[in-house]
């Protein structure tokens, strides 16, 4: 009798070891975990529970405003007399930016304008006398005769030589004036600066009136935010096609932006909604590109999910520890977290490893 229960033991466990074998290759079934309550299986345990899932990229791009102009001070060691923006004004092509302290220029400018006009009446004096002086003498030798009228007309001679000279005298003043007047007004304009492009005032100098310049340093930065855009470039531009609405993440503040056309090959232009005064050319900003995503759904780690042939499986514990196999319907899998569409229910315990 003992014998016979010895043999069907044996069939049994036959059986049983042959079962396993008619399983896929894909995953191959350990051999089930001898019963004992007090033996610890050592397996690593994950909950089904709900959550939000999503696949995505994140992508790099570079803050570039289209257009801007960095104005540097002129001079160096001169005051600041008066600072005419600040940063975020905007302003037009021939606005004026700043001024310098003239110190004696403008005076100088006054007393230049002075010199030449003197010079230019001078001038305009000598023109007219002269014509008085010759149509006098004209008519002296019309009436005179013989010797009388040689003299008058040695006299003619002389009077437009020194007419002449005089001419040239007064020329002369009028164009050192003239030169000396270009001079001072040069300077005037060297202390002066104005913008050279339609834009917004995205840097500024710290320095503040009264302070003393130094030739070179940058004063301001006028930028066209009217189409700054962050550029992304490389193969990742293929995921903003035109029109594309998209929220730029650069330090710690979001931007929204929409793809516009480009003219350059792998390159998208995300064209900033509003200007951004805080960044500079050059800033990395983020774009967070989702390709796929579900809202709250089952979800296990991806760890967890094993392949019988197609079939997803996932080993769970029965109550006396006994390791068994259940087939699951997936969904979305991000490589973390799958999400599962049948075949288990919250709160169920799934082995990871």
């Amino acid at each position: 009798m003992k014998k016979q229960v010895f043999c069907a033991a044996l069939t049994a466990v036959f059986f049983f070891t042959s079962g396993c074998a008619l399983l896929p290759k894909e995953e191959e079934l350990p051999a089930p975990p001898m019963v004992s309550t007090d033996t610890e299986q050592g397996y690593t345990m994950a909950t089904v529970s709900y959550g939000d899932l999503e696949i995505s990229k994140r992508v790099r791009a570079s803050y570039r405003p289209t257009g801007s102009e960095t104005i540097r001070f002129p001079l160096g060691g001169v005051a600041i007399d008066t600072l005419y923006v600040k940063k975020g004004d905007t302003v037009k092509a021939g606005d004026l930016l700043l001024s310098l302290e003239m110190g004696t220029l403008l005076s100088d400018i006054e007393n230049a304008n002075q010199d030449l006009r003197q010079a230019e009446l001078n001038l305009q004096a000598l023109e007219e006398n002269y014509a008085l002086d010759l149509k006098e003498i004209d008519l002296k030798i019309q009436a005179a005769e013989g010797e009388s009228k040689q003299a008058l007309e040695s006299e003619k001679t002389v009077l437009t030589q020194n007419y002449q000279r005089q001419r040239e005298i007064y020329e002369n003043d009028q164009y050192i004036a003239s030169l000396s007047l270009n001079e001072l007004n040069a300077q005037r304009e060297s202390r002066l600066v104005y913008a050279g492009i339609d834009g917004t005032v995205s840097t500024i100098t710290a320095l503040k009136e009264g302070d003393l310049t130094t030739k070179g340093d940058i004063f301001v930065i006028l930028s066209d935010l009217s189409s700054s855009v962050f550029l992304v470039e490389g193969e990742d531009s293929v995921y903003f096609p035109v029109g594309t609405e998209v929220v730029l993440e650069a330090g710690s503040q979001e931007y929204a932006a929409v793809s516009m056309e480009s003219d350059q090959d792998e390159t998208a232009y995300l064209s900033l909604i509003d200007p951004a005064l805080d960044l500079e050319e050059g800033d990395v900003g983020q774009v967070t590109v989702v390709f796929d995503s579900r809202e709250h759904v089952l979800t296990v780690p991806s760890q967890a999910v094993r392949m019988a042939g197609d079939q997803p499986v996932v080993y769970q514990l029965d109550e006396e520890g006994i390791k068994y196999l259940t087939e699951i319907e997936t969904g979305l899998d991000t490589g973390v977290l799958v999400e599962v569409v049948s075949g288990l229910e919250e709160g169920d315990e799934v082995i990871v490893e």
